[in-house]
């Protein structure tokens, strides 16, 4: 049986926690994020998801933003 390739992080949804738009990187940066996280490749998955306090489209001044890498948990599904 072969093996499944680790989700590709750059491939996370990203959404600003204090507007709820949708927030676009510089490719890598998503990467980035979870190398700093301490989460390894292997631990992301469809149901996750980066969340960003500010963005932006909100809070134009600032430059950079505290994340979480969150998983959806299936009742968000339902």
């Amino acid at each position: 049986m072969g093996s499944v390739a680790p989700f590709d992080p750059e491939l996370l949804y990203v959404e600003c926690a204090s507007c709820g738009e949708p927030v676009i990187w510089e490719p890598g940066k998503s990467t980035e994020i979870l190398h700093w996280s301490g989460m390894s490749i292997l631990e992301i998955d469809a149901t996750c998801m980066i969340v960003s306090q500010g963005c932006p489209h909100c809070t134009p001044e600032e430059e950079f933003f505290d994340t979480q890498i969150v998983r959806l948990s299936n009742e968000a599904f339902a």
